[in-house]
């Protein structure tokens, strides 16, 4: 079993405009939304504090963190205006999850990048990593 990075961008705190808006403007499909007040599991008892918007690029969990990286920025830059929109009046969140599965194999090397720092920095997107072995 391989190790997994998943990268996900999210928008949060928005009580003026919808999922679908958010959606729309952007042009991509969310990977999962939460709701103020509503379940953020059907399985679950646990209630979502704010709004969420959170899309995730790669269907590749196992690539390398740059080239994942890489991809979404790409997909991102594509809808700059849209995003600093968003980005200037929202909370946003690049969203950084490492799983490690496999114990011969060494933890997924994670190195942000000028151009990445820059992006994080000219879009207001904050960079959260999660270890999880």
């Amino acid at each position: 079993m391989k190790n997994e990075i998943h990268l996900t961008i999210g928008i949060w705190r928005f009580k003026d405009i919808t999922h679908q808006e958010i959606t729309d403007s952007l042009g991509l499909q969310p990977k999962k939304i939460l709701i103020e007040g509503e379940k953020t599991n059907p399985k679950f008892l646990t209630i979502a504090k704010e709004n969420g918007w959170m899309y995730t690029h790669s269907k590749d969990v196992t690539k390398p963190f740059e080239e994942q990286m890489n991809e979404l920025l790409t997909v991102l830059r594509e809808r700059s205006d849209a995003l600093k929109k968003l980005s200037g009046k929202y909370y946003c969140e690049l969203s950084c999850a490492i799983f490690k599965k496999d114990e011969d194999e060494s933890m997924p090397w994670v190195h942000l990048t000028r151009n990445h720092i820059r992006f994080l920095n000219d879009f207001n997107i904050e960079f959260d990593l999660d270890l999880y072995a």
